[in-house]
């Protein structure tokens, strides 16, 4: 306690305050209590107080051992001890430093205290060499240490783990890339693990029982998660690796178990991978499992051969996904076949794929273009398995086909195998020579019309490909597809000799599709090629029941852009079609999809010009004049000129109005007519067929003088809409 202690506030003038704070810095620089009062009662900590804190502090914070006691040990920190009878001593916090010991015996009045246990914690939690687990033993036995270390075996590959003898219990650690884990030696007979498991990815024999018929090492935690391909050697180097990728797929096969491919590349020399059957039987069935990589473009897999291998030949599996991987294929020679990236053959169900495919070859046979499909289904002339339940999406660039599907026509029958259901194509191409093609090859039989299905979707999006889409003798696909053309057609891919066209899509010998088809593209021979083909078996040849929706722009075309193509006699029939702009109106109005026979119905979404010869019936003479049209957005407009003749009946119509022009209801207009030299307010009424009916102002069409001249008096326009 100070001596005046005014209680005056901070900042005080007051001579005793002075005093007083001179007192206290005295004694908190000096004194030896750990604390003192100020001037106001407060408690502070002294410079003593403050240095036998820090000194508390560094004797908890550790201990040094000088050694066991006697005179002369000279002490310099608290933390430091000594050892004497079994227990540790440390210098007292009271204790002023250096302090040397004078033998005379612990606690050597009050100037040691008793550490107790504390150092004991201290080495236990030590991780030095002879720290630690060295310091505890085992009943009858080494130390922990040594029995640890002795049960832990360190190896850096599969032969040193096969040398070793170790018993159930012991662990083996090994370093050795990417095949490095952890293995338990666990008991009983594994005899049949280890003689499948070929690479020895989970089982490794041990010298003691090299065929594991009472123990084996085996890989901590292989139950859980996906397989790493590492496990069984493979290296993902671009070399062959298809002996080891066997392996992995017979244990993946056996398991049902998932793998899991790392970043690398991935090859099988002249072999397909090996997720297929050589022999088809029924489905080989994987049982769900996903084949994985560590992403598109990251993950490859691949073939190298001379004479064409597909990558994926999934001939005849079920229950498999890929994903998060690429493909692609090398072909040393080019006089023989081509490679596909994936290849779903002779039937398949539940079947996942989501994996991009580049650079694919494919060969020119001449006749046909061998290989380089991205993506196509197979199918065998004597398979009768099903596809059913497929998904494929991606992106292929630079080959061929991005998706291609052909079958024997005979197989869409509905009372036969095998069945076509539910499958769904999401892809893009890119650089390809066709974007997607679905094709048929003639039918053997003849087939109803009610008795064909094929349950396929293809959604796509083509860039730069040259024929975007292909149909040639399908069935019921429905069909949605995006096109962007950037190139003019010398730049395009177009790898077949025998077919170097390009256009927006050909159908041919399409029954009851559903096809919509939009975008643009810089250069073309055609938009659309539509019609027949040759189909065998006593199957109608054309188009029947097609919807086609087509918005499709080309830069270098204007109104030749729609070609109908007619096979022995069959074209297009019961097909209706939306065209959206620059459909050529001249073509439209001669070609098989107008002939009211075939009974096609055609809408217009965007203009339309054009013009037909129209015939004046009811006249001695036949008079034909050129009536021109405009349209759009299904808005018609007909201009007519004045059409007149010589009476020699009293009913009157003029016919020749093409099917892009028909109403979808009669359409009747206020027209001025002539009867017999006089000029009369009449009525036009064109009906659905196109047939006009001309009306001379009386209610029915009769009335018509059978003499002098009649018809359409002078130039007359009528507009309505055809939907």
């Amino acid at each position: 306690m100070t001596t005046y202690n005014t209680g005056n506030p901070i900042g005080s003038t007051d001579p005793r305050d002075l005093y007083d704070n001179a007192q206290n810095m005295d004694n908190l620089g000096n004194g030896t209590a750990p604390s003192y009062p100020d001037r106001l009662g407060v408690e502070r900590k002294s410079w003593a107080g403050m240095e036998q804190d820090f000194a508390e502090l560094l004797a908890s914070s550790g201990y040094q051992f000088l050694g066991d006691y006697s005179s002369a040990i000279e002490v310099t920190a608290y933390n430091q001890i000594i050892r004497e009878a079994g227990e540790f001593w440390r210098a007292a916090a009271s204790t002023a430093l250096p302090y040397t010991t004078t033998g005379a015996g612990m606690p050597e009045s009050g100037a040691f205290v008793s550490v107790g246990d504390a150092n004991l914690r201290q080495d236990l939690a030590n991780n030095a060499l002879g720290s630690g687990a060295a310091l505890v033993s085992m009943e009858g036995g080494p130390s922990v240490e040594v029995a640890v270390l002795n049960r832990v075996i360190r190896v850096t590959s599969i032969a040193a783990m096969e040398a070793y003898s170790a018993p159930a219990g012991y662990v083996f650690s090994l370093n050795a890339g990417g095949r490095s884990g952890t293995f338990d030696v666990v008991s009983g007979d594994f005899s049949t693990e280890l003689t499948a498991d070929t690479q020895n990815a989970i089982y490794i024999g041990l010298s003691d029982n090299p065929t594991a018929s009472t123990k084996v090492a085996r890989r901590r935690g292989y139950e859980t998660g996906p397989v790493n391909a590492f496990w069984f050697g493979i290296e993902g180097d671009g070399t062959n690796e298809y002996t080891k990728i066997v392996a992995l797929e017979a244990y993946v096969f056996t398991n049902k178990r998932s793998a899991f491919f790392p970043k690398g590349v991935y090859d099988t020399g002249i072999n397909s991978w090996p997720f297929r059957q050589q022999i088809v039987s029924g489905l080989k069935d994987y049982g769900g499992i996903v084949i994985s990589g560590e992403g598109k473009g990251t993950t490859v897999f691949s073939t190298t051969s001379s004479e064409g291998a597909d990558v994926l030949q999934l001939n005849g599996v079920k229950g498999i996904s890929f994903r998060d991987l690429s493909i692609t294929a090398t072909l040393t020679a080019t006089n023989d076949a081509g490679s596909n990236g994936v290849s779903i053959t002779n039937g398949g169900q539940d079947i996942d794929i989501d994996v991009d495919v580049f650079n694919l070859p494919g060969v020119d046979k001449t006749t046909y273009l061998d290989g380089g499909k991205a993506y196509t289904l197979q199918n065998g002339a004597t398979s009768t398995n099903d596809f059913v339940n497929i998904t494929i999406k991606g992106n292929a660039r630079d080959c061929p086909y991005a998706f291609e599907k052909s079958t024997p026509y005979d197989e869409f029958r509905t009372s036969v195998s095998p069945i076509y259901e539910n499958i769904k194509i999401d892809i893009s191409g890119r650089d390809c020579w066709i974007g997607a093609s679905l094709g048929a090859a003639a039918a053997t039989v003849t087939i109803a019309d009610t008795d064909k299905n094929c349950g396929i979707s293809v959604k796509g999006t083509f860039i730069n490909c040259a024929q975007p889409l292909r149909l040639d003798r399908w069935v019921r696909a429905d069909i949605d597809v995006k096109i962007i053309g950037t190139k003019p057609k010398v730049s395009l891919f177009r790898p077949f000799a025998a077919d170097q066209s390009v256009f927006g899509a050909q159908i041919k010998g399409d029954y009851y599709s559903k096809i919509k088809i939009a975008g643009s593209m810089f250069q073309a021979d055609s938009k659309l090629i539509i019609g027949a083909t040759t189909q065998g078996g006593g199957v109608y040849g054309g188009c029947d029941g097609t919807e086609i929706d087509m918005e499709l722009d080309v830069a270098n075309l204007d109104d030749d852009a729609v070609v109908s193509v007619s096979s022995g006699g069959n074209t297009t029939k019961n097909c209706r079609f939306k065209f959206g702009k620059n459909v050529v109106a001249t073509l439209l109005a001669t070609s098989e999809l107008t002939n009211p026979a075939n009974n096609n119905t055609v809408m217009l979404g965007g203009n339309l010009k054009g013009s037909f010869s129209a015939t004046l019936t009811g006249v001695s003479t036949t008079n034909v004049s050129t009536v021109s049209y405009s349209a759009y957005n299904n808005e018609v407009t007909l201009n007519f000129p004045e059409l007149l003749g010589t009476s020699n009946s009293n009913f009157t119509t003029i016919t020749g109005v093409p099917l892009v022009v028909k109403p979808a209801s009669p359409q009747s207009f206020v027209v001025l007519v002539r009867n017999n030299e006089a000029d009369v307010i009449g009525r036009m009424v064109l009906e659905v067929d196109g047939t006009i009916t001309l009306y001379n102002g009386t209610a029915a069409a009769g009335g018509w003088t059978a003499s002098g001249t009649k018809g359409l008096s002078g130039p007359s326009s009528v507009t309505y809409r055809t939907n």
